[in-house]
């Protein structure tokens, strides 16, 4: 009960203070809103994967059927230009399969190997999809598509989400009888958002001759804006 008796003057004290009173009049005199931006942008890079696979009893026989393919694929690769840091290819994984119907030492094992592409002129998309066909690849993975200068794309949609928040700003002190005043407080709340992947790479791995339309990605950003109010 004691402490009950002397906080409720303190409290009442802190009430009438001018440091109190000062924070309560603050936060009448500003208006904290959200600004959006979007931008969309063409792709002009896409990542693919390619596994080759090989199965024998001999891991040392499989190994050299996936490296040929994947030496035949990767030269070809170099040949229509693609830099060689945008090739990974030194990936292995090697399963064993075990024959249920034959004695436990009976054997079998797979052996793949992985390829990552970086792509990009995007011109030749359906020319490295028929190219690894050709060659016997055994899976060809979804493509990832990006923007090769996303984060000045990302900038920009800042901008536009401030230009956004200044505007919901000025219609809200106009309908409030207020006159806004400066930008006091920026917070960033986003980051880069991709679009959604256009078409499957098998699909169109399966329809040659055709004019591949990739889409594009879009940026958005998300800012929070604090103004004063006069």
């Amino acid at each position: 009960m004691k402490k009950r008796l002397l906080l409720t003057p303190l409290m009442a004290l802190l009430a009438t203070s001018p440091v109190f009173a000062a924070s309560e009049r603050l936060m009448e005199d500003v208006l904290s809103v959200t600004g959006k931006g979007s931008i969309t942008h063409p792709v002009d890079l896409v990542t693919l994967n390619f596994s080759f696979e090989q199965r024998s009893s001999s891991v040392e026989k499989a190994k050299g059927v996936v490296d040929h393919k994947v030496d035949l694929f990767t030269s070809q690769l170099l040949k229509l230009g693609v830099d060689p840091s945008n090739i990974q290819d030194a990936t292995y994984r090697v399963y064993p399969h075990y024959d249920q119907k034959k004695s436990s030492s009976s054997v079998e094992f797979q052996v793949t190997r992985g390829v990552a592409l970086v792509l990009e002129n995007l011109k030749l998309y359906a020319n490295v999809l028929e190219m690894a066909a050709n060659v016997g690849v055994t899976h060809i993975g979804h493509a990832a598509y990006s923007i090769k200068n996303e984060s000045e794309i990302y900038e920009k949609a800042l901008r536009v989400a401030v230009e956004n928040a200044k505007r919901k700003a000025q219609h809200l002190a106009n309908v409030s009888g207020r006159k806004l005043g400066k930008i006091i407080a920026v917070t960033e709340q986003s980051g880069y958002a991709p679009a959604p992947m256009m078409e499957g790479v098998m699909m169109a791995a399966k329809s040659g001759g055709r004019n591949y339309h990739h889409g594009g990605n879009y940026v958005e950003a998300a800012v929070s804006v604090t103004f004063d109010l006069d």
